[in-house]
């Protein structure tokens, strides 16, 4: 990773590490639990309407289940009840990374999700999950007065809990959501919140569900079932592991590539609503070259069906290899006609499916015939195409392990880890350990001299476009201006012009709950400040060093006339010759 995107990924800390830690806990863990029930909730509500639409067009032919199912999204999107343009993944990742909420209104994509998956099209459940858990967190936020330049953290913590709760996999689900939003990292921070509100989900579905069977209505709280799988673990078995995932990544980024040609086609020339119908003849239209061609459609009741990989390996229902290409051709055509047209649902259990199929073809090249090895080879298939297709090696790993049956000691593993983590302190046994990358990314900076051609002057905003408080100011006032310019840190001046403070949104706020009414009674004195005329590595070094986002520029007067932050060094280094390499 280059310097500059390690340098992006440092936050902000005004306090000691053991009040942040503390105060870290106190804002979100509380949050985090509040979450968890909600989103176990809806998800349970999501789980029972998904069933219950099944059972509707279970008393239809699969093929006209289908196209029912298809029309009814299409006359959603007709009616602007349905927005292709704000379903799945991708629209939580854009208000993420964009750092806005996600408005409660997106939980309508429970209506047209449920019909989509229910009605057996090859889609997922994550991505309207996602939308939905986003959606509650972020409402749950704001009510419990998050600051708005922390709302999009919410995200993070919705998704985990949506998709814990809806697959039962707590963990492989917090690790996903951290992972998600970036190809290349993570979001690290908020990794143990996202692990807490994923288990409460998790737990609220599971009970919910646990007593509607009890009284009678029956709904599977497992969505797949696969038998005993084994493979011995030797040097051969390893190769061919590792050339199985080439393969599948080799396959996967040919499959990407033809997603986004098609995308790039139907979104220039057709409106919502002819995609919807394209999207559907493309997929309705594979699914029944698949009854025609294969005796015993295997997946005949939607072709992603997680039920219909264990089929594929039953003792008795052992298709040739031809067969299973047929079938995985089949699905992936279906699955990029149906999700590139915008049809609201996910990848999740398409991208399983594929990689299940893949791993079995695979396996009977290489003449593996027991059926413990097939299995085997099917659930490393997952895994890979699922990390192939989203960038998310680590959530991979555990969401398949989860899935297929990971020991369901997971979830009080996670729990007495939260619990010891939280009650232990900020504090380690490992005297080596630091709190964050900052040496390090110090000690690589140390090497470069590119950051000395740029003085602070040249990077930092000035004065005039800054919002500038005062002393006397009221804090009611400064508050209404922080929500609505998103401002987190200002800097404070008396009346003479030179340097008095900062005050951030943290202080403001914890300031009027306190029953203070002026800047001076909250802001923090004695501001760390950066003079004009040094360049971006020795600021850049002060910054780090003093745990800030974001420092006053001031003259040799002590008079504001700027501020920089990380972000503003970011920029300027931008304009450094292409091709320095910043690691």
């Amino acid at each position: 990773m280059l310097l500059l995107d390690k340098l992006s990924l440092i936050r902000s800390n005004i306090f000691s590490e053991e009040q942040e830690f503390a105060s870290h806990i106190k804002r979100w863990f509380p949050i985090a639990i509040i979450i968890g029930v909600l989103v176990g909730i809806a998800m349970t509500l999501f789980t029972i309407f998904i069933n219950l639409i099944s059972i509707i067009m279970g008393f239809f032919p699969s093929l006209l289940a289908i196209a029912i199912g298809g029309l009814l999204v299409w006359i959603l999107v007709l009616i602007k009840f349905e927005d292709p343009s704000v379903n799945g993944i991708s629209y939580v990742i854009r208000k993420k990374l964009a750092k806005e909420p996600v408005p409660l209104t997106q939980t309508q994509e429970f209506v047209s999700a449920g019909i989509t998956i229910g009605s057996g099209l090859p889609v997922g459940r994550e991505g309207p999950a996602l939308i939905i858990g986003s959606a509650i967190a972020t409402t749950v936020s704001k009510w419990r007065k998050i600051p708005k330049n922390q709302l999009h953290e919410a995200i993070t913590i919705g998704s985990a809990a949506a998709t814990g709760a809806l697959f039962q996999a707590p963990f492989g689900s917090a690790v996903f959501a951290a992972e998600v939003p970036y190809k290349e990292d993570s979001d690290e921070p908020l990794l143990m919140v996202s692990f807490l509100a994923s288990v409460v989900a998790a737990i609220t579905l599971r009970s919910l569900l646990s007593l509607l069977n009890f009284i009678g209505f029956e709904v599977n709280l497992y969505l797949f079932e696969i038998g005993y799988a084994f493979l011995q673990i030797n040097v051969i078995t390893s190769l061919l592991a590792f050339l199985l995932g080439m393969l599948i990544g080799i396959f996967g980024r040919s499959i990407i590539e033809l997603y986004y040609k098609y995308q790039s086609i139907i979104n220039n020339r057709f409106t919502p609503s002819n995609r919807i119908l394209i999207g559907l003849s493309i997929t309705f239209l594979s699914i029944l070259i698949g009854h025609f061609t294969i005796n015993d459609f295997y997946l005949s009741n939607g072709i992603s069906a997680f039920e219909a990989i264990p089929m594929l390996i039953m003792p008795g229902n052992r298709a040739l290899m031809s067969t299973l290409f047929i079938i995985l051709i089949i699905q992936i055509v279906a699955t990029i006609g149906i999700i590139a047209a915008g049809f609201p649902g996910g990848i999740f259990a398409p991208t399983l499916s594929i990689g299940a199929i893949f791993g079995i073809i695979f396996a009977m090249f290489f003449d593996f015939t027991l059926q413990s090895n097939l299995i085997a080879f099917a659930i490393i298939g997952m895994s890979a195409s699922h990390a192939a297709f989203t960038k998310t090696p680590i959530a991979s790993i555990l969401l398949v392990l989860e899935i297929t049956n990971l020991p369901n000691l997971i979830i009080p593993i996670i729990l007495t880890n939260i619990s010891a983590h939280i009650f232990s302190g900020h504090k380690s046994l490992y005297a080596g350990q630091i709190r964050s990358r900052d040496v390090n990314i110090l000690k690589e900076l140390s090497e470069y001299d590119q950051y000395s051609e740029l003085k602070v002057q040249d990077v930092m905003t000035p004065k005039d476009q800054l919002i500038i408080s005062y002393p006397e100011q009221k804090l009611v006032e400064l508050s209404s201006i922080c929500n609505e310019k998103s401002i987190s840190t200002i800097p404070v001046e008396d009346k003479n012009g030179k340097i008095s403070g900062v005050i951030s949104f943290n202080d403001i706020t914890k300031g009027i709950e306190n029953g203070k009414l002026l800047v001076s009674e909250a802001m923090t004195h004695g501001a760390i400040t950066v003079p004009s005329n040094i360049n971006l590595r020795e600021t850049l070094v002060i910054i780090l060093n003093n745990k800030i986002e974001r420092a006053p520029v001031i003259s040799e007067d002590n008079e504001i006339i700027g501020i920089i932050s990380q972000s503003d060094i970011l920029r300027g280094t931008s304009n450094l010759p292409k091709g320095i390499n910043l690691l």
